[in-house]
């Protein structure tokens, strides 16, 4: 018997050359290992370049976020959410932020009054203001919307989320007007959620 587990070599098919190992003739077995040390080392190329890619992006990350003075930070999408959840926070009596600096604890922001609220924000831009919603919709009560001419605070709508559906991805106010008006929401309000607001919160776009 050629071998033990095997007629005949894999590669050639011979009995007449001594089997070496995994079924191949002396001959066959040392191109065979050739070939899986050749894929084992491109292999390990491959991944070494991909965790070394990872390594260099995170350096990069990290230098840029070093990198940016006051001003710069203070321009970030980052840093204007949160400055809108602070403010909100104080417009809102009695609410508190849920979610701590760049640690999202909930998917919404704002607990009020035992009701879920998402804040979101908006620069005035071509005489309206656009808020992204990306389906946070779902996850919280209310939609606190804040519009901001430069950085001052322009107007605020209390929204209930059920009114958008769950595929809308973004909503824009007008500057003068808009049919959400009805919604306004006004800082001089008693520290609870609107009666008016309450008895909308049923209606459907």
């Amino acid at each position: 018997m050629w071998s033990i587990k095997h007629k005949q070599c894999f590669k050639c098919g011979t009995k007449s050359v001594p089997h070496s190992g995994h079924g191949f003739c002396k001959k066959c077995y040392s191109k065979w290992i050739a070939i899986e040390k050749k894929d084992t080392l491109l292999e390990n190329k491959r991944r070494y370049k991909s965790r070394n890619r990872l390594i260099v992006l995170s350096k990069e990350n990290k230098r840029s976020r070093k990198s940016k003075t006051r001003s710069e930070y203070t321009k970030t999408n980052v840093y204007k959410g949160m400055k809108a959840e602070k403010e909100a926070v104080k417009i809102l009596t009695g609410s508190k932020r849920v979610n701590k600096r760049f640690k999202a604890e909930q998917p919404f922001d704002v607990m009020w009054d035992g009701k879920r609220v998402n804040v979101k924000s908006s620069r005035l831009a071509n005489y309206k203001f656009s808020f992204g919603l990306a389906g946070t919709q779902v996850n919280c009560d209310y939609l606190f919307c804040m519009g901001y001419i430069g950085d001052k605070l322009s107007k605020c709508w209390l929204i209930p989320s059920n009114i958008f559906p769950a595929t809308k991805n973004s909503v824009a106010f007008g500057h003068q007007s808009s049919k959400f008006d009805k919604y306004l929401f006004h800082q001089n309000a008693p520290p609870s959620i609107p009666v008016s607001i309450e008895a909308n919160s049923t209606e459907t776009s």
